[in-house]
């Protein structure tokens, strides 16, 4: 399943599952040491990573769609 780290707390993380758009907390433990907010992580058997082409794909339209806001 994939999720996009919404906010990251002292021991929690939200993530927003990019399927169904539902909110997700669980334990920052469980997730990779490096994660930042907007990150793209698939969880697979349980086991979380940072997909970092989805990342920068997603953070690059974040990006332009700011740039257009101020044009």
């Amino acid at each position: 399943m994939k999720y996009i780290i919404d906010q990251i707390q002292d021991k929690y993380v939200v993530l927003e599952s990019v399927e169904n758009h539902i909110f997700v907390q669980m334990r920052k433990s469980q997730l990779p040491k490096n994660i930042e907010e907007s990150d793209v992580v698939i969880e697979k058997n349980g086991i979380f990573s940072i997909c970092d082409e989805e990342t920068k794909i997603r953070k690059e339209e974040i990006n332009d769609l700011l740039n257009n806001l101020f044009e």
